[in-house]
């Protein structure tokens, strides 16, 4: 992943963005167990509420892959359906996962 654009997008140098999203993976993986949980216990109402706290810190960092998962749960537990959820989680992960190895290299 190219940390430049998203740091210019949001005027800020490379390491500040770097440090911003090292923060996310950290409360992103919070989120992410708690979701689970939520969804393990089909609380529709604790998916809702992670997914939406997901979906506005990567929003807000630019991260339009986890994003857009994010907000396609939110939308999906809002309907009340947890259905697939676990494989939009695990997509989640995946992404959350590529920025962590591309932070170390």
């Amino acid at each position: 992943m190219d940390f430049t654009a998203p740091a210019e997008r949001l005027g800020l140098d490379v390491d500040e963005y770097i440090e911003l999203v090292e923060l996310f993976l950290e409360t992103g993986a919070g989120d992410i167990s708690g979701l689970e949980n939520a969804v393990a216990e089909n609380d529709i109402q604790a998916v809702v509420e992670r997914s939406h706290s997901l979906k506005g810190a990567s929003g807000n960092l630019g991260l339009n892959d986890i994003y857009e998962k994010a907000k396609e749960i939110e939308a999906r537990a809002r309907d009340k359906s947890l259905e697939s959820i676990d494989v939009s989680i695990s997509e989640i992960k995946q992404y959350l996962e590529n920025i962590k190895n591309d932070l170390n290299r």
